[in-house]
């Protein structure tokens, strides 16, 4: 989920809350989500573990039977009031609607030219990055118990001679799609502890510091190789991504490598 829209569906319920019972309501509000906080996560649990697995249009179905499920959980084993059931059902399907309506983003660039440096956060929910204009210089992707899918098949050529991607892995796993005629490298590893790498690399040679001029020009030649080898005449010219990742668990896949 979006920071921006979690903090704006927190915002409309807590003012929901003050303006119809003043401090009061808000303090009945934080007891029940208190009282009831098991229950609450294991809700945001499923959410996140069926925005992961399920494709757009059949979710709603299993996000209705889980609120009938905690519903009846709720009527048979608390001693919270009739209230209290249809203020934490409410809350709780306010919050998993808008988080599964954002949960499969995926960030266009519209084909237009990108800035040299792009962030992008995942955490426990999946995020598309698709990237069709320039490629960035350096991509900084932090990635919590999540899939992260970095494709820039259909990008063009950064303005140098490598795009570098940053990985931070906790626990989930990161594809990279690059088009056929761009080479793969390895950059800094010495922090990834527990990360598994899937797929095939162009040199077995790490290149920790790709914009140092020898380094650079040994990723141009690299690129020129892959370029002769896999592209037809009149192909654009090959970029180098060069991949660094430090974190704990986890893989990074080099998707059709």
């Amino acid at each position: 989920m979006k920071p921006r829209l979690l903090a704006a569906l927190t915002l409309v319920g807590v003012g929901s809350a003050i303006a119809a019972g003043g401090p009061v309501g808000l303090a009945y509000v934080a007891r029940a989500v208190w009282e009831h906080l098991d229950l609450l996560l294991v809700a945001l649990a499923g959410s996140a573990l069926l925005a992961a697995v399920a494709p757009r249009g059949t979710r709603a179905a299993p996000v209705a039977l889980a609120l009938v499920g905690v519903g009846i959980h709720l009527w048979r084993n608390s001693g919270s009031s009739t209230a209290q059931v249809w203020l934490l059902l409410g809350g709780t399907a306010i919050l998993m609607g808008g988080w599964l309506g954002t949960a499969e983003s995926t960030a266009r660039d519209g084909g237009q030219p990108v800035d040299p440096v792009r962030r992008s956060v995942a955490v426990l929910f999946p995020r598309a990055i698709q990237i069709s204009g320039q490629a960035p210089d350096q991509l900084f992707v932090l990635a919590v118990g999540v899939r992260v899918r970095v494709d820039l098949s259909l990008a063009q050529p950064p303005r140098f001679a490598s795009t570098q991607v940053l990985v931070t892995c906790c626990a989930a796993r990161i594809e990279v799609i690059v088009p056929n005629s761009w080479p793969v490298v390895a950059g800094r590893l010495a922090a990834a502890y527990g990360v598994r790498f899937t797929g095939r690399l162009d040199s077995n040679r790490s290149t920790p510091h790709p914009q140092e001029p020898a380094e650079a020009k040994i990723l141009g030649k690299l690129a020129k190789e892959r370029w002769k080898r896999v592209a037809g005449p009149g192909a654009p010219r090959s970029a180098v991504v060069v991949i660094h990742a430090m974190g704990f668990g986890g893989e990074i896949v080099l998707v059709d490598r």
